[in-house]
């Protein structure tokens, strides 16, 4: 399914790398549809006892492992391997990893947070002073200015 549809269609990772930038984008608009369909395709099969309503985008979501937008050969079966293959227990205890997962990407993102506030608070005196210069060129630039035109208009 996947070969037919993404490396078939020059659609691969690696046929895209060779690319331009503009024609790397209309494949990559290209792919995602292409895996939007192969998702769309096992949802309605019924293979795979997904809840009524689910959505292909609900799916790619589901398998896009490292949440960059993108689903990958690999994240493809090793999400509907993990999907078919995981008993109750392994279901369960994937759920605690990706909460896991979570909780480190939150700290991470409030550790970055707080380094920002501190690097603010600790500049917070030479933002103002920049400030204040910027403020003072802008008036010398405008008095400068002026006086050019004083002397423009005398000259004529």
């Amino acid at each position: 399914m996947w070969e037919a549809e993404i490396h078939s269609r020059g659609l691969s990772r690696e046929a895209l790398a060779l690319l331009s930038e503009e024609e790397r984008t209309v494949k990559q608009t290209e792919r995602r549809a292409a895996v939007k369909g192969i998702v769309s395709d096992i949802i309605e099969s019924g293979k795979v006892s997904f809840p009524p309503g689910t959505v292909p985008d609900e799916v790619r979501l589901l398998l896009d492992r490292n949440g960059d937008g993108r689903v990958s050969h690999e994240d493809f079966t090793l999400g509907f391997g993990r999907i078919l293959l995981a008993d109750p227990f392994q279901q369960s205890i994937m759920s605690f990893i990706n909460q896991a997962m979570i909780r480190r990407q939150v700290n991470e993102i409030h550790e970055k947070w707080e380094d920002l506030v501190k690097h603010v608070n600790d500049n917070t005196d030479k933002y103002h002073s920049l400030g204040t210069t910027l403020e003072e060129m802008n008036q010398r630039l405008e008095k400068l200015q002026q006086t050019v035109q004083e002397i423009k208009s005398k000259g004529k």
